[in-house]
């Protein structure tokens, strides 16, 4: 807005990288924000669903998600599992899923 007398701050959900802007931008799904100037991407094993997210959630441990930045985590194909969320394991011999 024109003619005020002082900065307001961007809320926790939003962020602003530049300076002298009206408004503050809202992080897309996949990434989210610890300040208020910057969105980082969730990181492999973990996601963000919604727009405008404070933190990355991890993917159940019946689920993967082998990227950064991504809004989902995925389901192991049948005859693999996964041990650690970024990851799935094909079934060794004499095994199945």
């Amino acid at each position: 807005k024109d003619g005020q007398t002082e900065c307001q701050q961007c809320s926790s959900e939003t962020y602003q990288p530049n300076e002298g802007q009206s408004l503050c931008l809202t992080c897309a799904a996949g990434s989210y924000t610890k300040n208020t100037t910057s969105c980082l991407s969730c990181p492999s094993g973990s996601f963000t669903s919604k727009d405008g997210q404070t933190e990355c959630q991890q993917c159940s441990s019946e689920t993967y998600q082998p990227n950064e930045g991504q809004s989902l985590c995925l389901t192991c194909a049948a005859g693999s599992y996964t041990k650690n969320t970024t990851s799935c394991l094909s079934c060794p011999s004499g095994s199945f899923t």
